[in-house]
Parts: structure tokens; C-alpha cells; sequence
């Protein structure tokens, strides 16, 4: 359920910011920054809801395939 919008593109950088620096490939790591900005608008604020990388990785966001 969609709160609060604020904060999703800022976890999605984040995270693929991140992941990327940690040396996942480009497709994993946008892949997580999904999956955090999804649940990221579920609490209210922009950071009503920060996802843990738990989270991220247990969200069906990640099972999607990305045509290409």
C-alpha cells in the first residue's frame, strides 16, 4: 500500500549507489534499488520506511525479468 511517495528515488539511487560500489553487476544492483524504493513508500516521510537489505532482497520486485 502506497503512504507517501517521498524518499523512492532516493532509495532507489541509494541503493544502486551502493550495490554497484560493492561491486554488483549494473542489472542486481538496479534490481535491489527497485525493491528498496517500492517498499520505501509504504511508511510516511522519506524516511518513513528505509528497507533493510533483507528486505530488498525477500521483495518479488527482484523476481521480475528485465527485458532487454
Amino acid at each position: 500500500m502506497v503512504v507517501d511517495q517521498m524518499g523512492a528515488s532516493d532509495s532507489f539511487a541509494g541503493t544502486v549507489t551502493a550495490r554497484l560500489a560493492l561491486g554488483d553487476p549494473l542489472i542486481d544492483a538496479v534490481r535491489l534499488g527497485v525493491s528498496a524504493a517500492l517498499l520505501s513508500v509504504g511508511g510516511l516521510g522519506g524516511a518513513g520506511h528505509v528497507a533493510t537489505l533483507e528486505e530488498s532482497q525477500a521483495h518479488p520486485a527482484r523476481a521480475v525479468e528485465v527485458c532487454g
